[in-house]
């Protein structure tokens, strides 16, 4: 498997300590100290992979479900004997794989420089399909520092996916996440996944291309590189139901959550209640109906867990904290959507003024107690995805 090391070098000397004679024929020793040294490593070591196969099953005497997704490890993928042998496919006759996701070891073939190589092929909409690996680390616990992607020119169709339908989770052997900064062991095994999910977009049909994702860790203890910490935003671990209505009184929705359990900030371990907030649309690919109750998961829009994570979510929180004060929201939403779907090609000088303050400012912001805090309502792929402000 292939390795990535980061080394570090030490120097040791050999100390020497000796008695000083003060008188004639004096008495002496020498205490010789000898040591050995051996530096720590930072560094991956890839152990398993794992991808995603969709096959269509179909047949006379079938009148079961079509769709058949595959989940394992790269190796254990079933053949359409396998498929037509499963007892829920009883009286299917044919099982095509038609869809396919994995990750594997890289080829002479591949890019230079590749630890490890992703495919994914024939993609369609409304399927989560996930490639991923595992790797444990080097000899001294390591920190995650950052996920970054990076798309050849040619293929900026695939730029417009990445955090929206394109991201990176992380977890541990016992399936619980690990977040960008959190303490990783000596031998324990991470399991990275890669999702990508395609919009319903006639724009995305028939089109290839491909990109690279980087993964960067340093040793624990170096507190040189400040990562956030998405525990500052407390919120319901339980999913809630959502409805929200299409204008909002001063935002793009009023969002309306129950099933918090609570009522108000009284005795609420929580920073969201059963309440209406002020919302946000982050997509413009999906739809949502107004009026609609949506069962919904709320992440922090600093977790990288999230499923909308992107890298502009400082500049969003940057830019709900310091809305130009004559903005309307359509102007406020226009800015948002800049960061967070795609860009703006407007001329409005009060939605560029937001943007270029959120640019100029924004990167490295993070809420402070009293400001309004961004949390991602959470709906599934095929949902329009929206936010509502939180002051933490």
């Amino acid at each position: 498997m292939n390795t990535s090391k980061i080394g570090a070098v030490f120097l040791f000397a050999t100390l020497a300590l000796a008695g000083i004679g003060v008188s004639y024929a004096g008495f002496t020793d020498t205490l010789n100290i000898y040591g050995t040294v051996q530096t720590a490593t930072v560094e991956f070591t890839i152990v398993e992979y794992s991808g995603t196969w969709v096959w269509k099953v179909w047949g006379e005497g079938y009148d079961g479900t079509e769709i058949y997704t595959y989940r394992g490890e790269v190796g254990t993928e079933p053949d359409e004997a396998a498929i037509l042998a499963m007892p829920e496919f009883t009286g299917a006759t044919n099982a095509e794989l038609i869809s396919y996701a994995y990750a594997r070891d890289p080829t002479p073939e591949d890019p230079e420089g590749k630890d490890v190589i992703l495919e994914f092929t024939n993609l369609f909409p409304c399927i989560d399909f996930v490639a991923d690996f595992v790797f444990t680390v080097g000899t001294i616990p390591v920190k995650v520092t950052n996920i970054a992607y990076e798309v050849e020119t040619g293929y900026e169709w695939i730029g417009q996916l990445i955090n929206n339908g394109i991201y990176a989770t992380m977890r541990d052997p016992e399936d619980n996440p690990v977040e960008i900064g959190s303490q990783i062991h000596r031998d324990e095994e991470i399991t990275v996944e890669l999702h990508i999910h395609i919009p319903q977009e006639n724009d995305l049909q028939g089109v290839s291309g491909s990109g690279s994702a980087t993964l960067s860790i340093q040793q624990w203890n170096d507190d040189c590189v400040e990562v956030f910490d998405p525990k500052e935003i407390l919120i319901p671990t339980v999913p809630v139901t959502m409805v929200v209505s299409h204008w909002g009184v001063q935002s793009y929705f009023d969002t309306t959550i129950t099933g918090t359990g609570y009522t108000g900030p009284e005795g609420n371990p929580y920073n969201v209640w059963d309440d209406t907030w002020v919302g946000w649309c982050a997509d413009e690919y999906h739809y949502i109906n107004p009026g609609q109750e949506y069962e919904v998961t709320l992440w922090s829009t600093y977790d990288p867990g999230n499923p909308w994570h992107d890298e502009d979510w400082p500049n969003v929180n940057y830019l709900l904290n310091h809305k130009d004060p004559t903005a309307t929201k359509v102007q406020i939403q226009e800015a948002i959507w800049y960061f967070v779907d795609g860009g703006y090609g407007g001329s409005d000088p009060i939605v560029i003024g937001m943007i270029d303050d959120a640019e100029a400012n924004g990167d490295d912001f993070y809420p402070e107690e009293g400001q309004w805090f961004a949390v991602i309502c959470d709906a599934g792929p095929c949902v329009q995805h929206t936010f509502i402000e939180v002051d933490p």
